[in-house]
């Protein structure tokens, strides 16, 4: 009877060390999981600032595109007139 009380002992001891163990590593686990939200968020702003940032360079890049085909086409102009006289 003392060694079953013994091993039933022992199992209550193996289970708590494991429970406190596993307790450990979730929290562990639980802070590691709130830095990966952080950085996510983090990432998510730059991601939406590059996003902007790319808009700008876009429109800017068509505004010069639209500058340059009106003087392209204000030169066509010049060139049908003279051709015409």
């Amino acid at each position: 009877v003392r060694f079953r009380g013994d091993a039933v002992g022992q199992a209550l001891d193996v289970e708590r060390a494991e429970r406190l163990r596993l307790g450990r590593e979730n929290k562990e686990l639980q802070v590691r999981l709130d830095q990966c939200k952080v950085t996510i968020e983090t990432l998510e702003k730059q991601l939406e600032e590059e996003k902007q940032n790319a808009q700008v360079a876009a429109s800017q890049r068509g505004a010069a595109t639209e500058s340059e085909l009106a003087m392209q086409l204000e030169c066509c102009h010049t060139e049908v007139e003279f051709v015409r006289r």
